[in-house]
């Protein structure tokens, strides 16, 4: 089986992987220009939904709306994202997601608008369980800009990944402007 460590090998064969993917992503549009002096978008701003989920050569990809919820001001939305999977106690498991691309730049998110991202998400059954350590998880976590707190998003029963932090199974996609 493959094992996906934080290697050159790795990042390749999770190219390959994300490029295979790409076949049944929906692309998102482009990001507009930045936002000038706005405040930055947070945690109490957004609303994570579950748009849709397509599994295809033993990778889960989900695609999510970031609806900005009506309390009358603009923020700066970032073009990426930090996330990681949580289990039934919300303790994190496995690493971070890595960056899937380059992230455009921040943008403007007015009360009412969304923005999109897609995670990756590779089967641990492809990994040498030894070495992966297959763990169960409920949701995943959303960061923005930093923020010691992130947004809970539950993904349902029956999600399992790679508990080695090491293992990188999990990629996230730029942030982009819904029109």
């Amino acid at each position: 089986m493959t094992v996906f460590r934080r290697t050159a090998r790795s990042w390749t064969l999770l190219g390959a992987v994300l490029a295979a993917t790409a076949l049944v992503c929906v692309p998102a549009q482009a990001g507009g220009p930045g936002g000038g002096d706005l405040r930055h978008c947070g945690k109490g701003d957004l609303k994570a939904v579950e748009e849709r989920r397509v599994t295809a050569l033993d990778v889960t990809v989900v695609e999510f709306s970031l609806l900005h919820v009506e309390n009358g001001q603009t923020c700066l939305m970032p073009g990426r994202v930090e996330v990681h999977w949580v289990d039934a106690d919300l303790r994190e498991v496995g690493g971070w997601a890595v960056q899937a691309e380059e992230p455009p730049e921040p943008f403007p998110l007015a009360p009412g608008q969304s923005a999109s991202w897609t995670l990756y998400q590779a089967d641990p059954d492809r990994f040498d369980p030894a070495v992966c350590r297959p763990a169960d998880v409920v949701g995943i976590e959303i960061f923005l800009w930093g923020e010691p707190e992130g947004t809970y998003v539950g993904m349902g029963p029956g999600q399992r990944v790679c508990a080695d932090p090491e293992v990188v199974d999990t990629a996230a996609g730029a942030v982009r402007q819904q029109v």
